[in-house]
């Protein structure tokens, strides 16, 4: 996700908060989806509920800097329509 981001946003203009957000998405990516992520259990074992709200706080933030970045309305849901003219 930082690497995403950093492409997005090569001049840094979200400032290091934002960063620091999608560093701590990251973290969650490969053991969440590898089955041997963890030595034994499974991810629901391990994760928390307020670690999961954290997450989508995160990547709502961070969806919400790509929809202004193509220029898509608040509402819109990425249906093709494309950005707004």
């Amino acid at each position: 996700m930082s690497t995403l981001l950093g492409n997005l946003d090569p001049e840094g203009a979200t400032g290091p908060g934002l960063l620091d957000r999608a560093k701590a998405l990251d973290k969650h990516d490969i053991p969440m989806r590898d089955p041997n992520g963890f030595d034994e259990g499974a991810p629901t074992d391990f994760y928390t509920a307020p670690e999961a709200d954290k997450a989508l706080e995160d990547i709502q933030r961070i969806v919400e800097l790509c929809r202004d970045q193509i220029g898509f309305a608040p509402g819109d849901r990425g249906t093709g329509a494309g950005p707004r003219a």
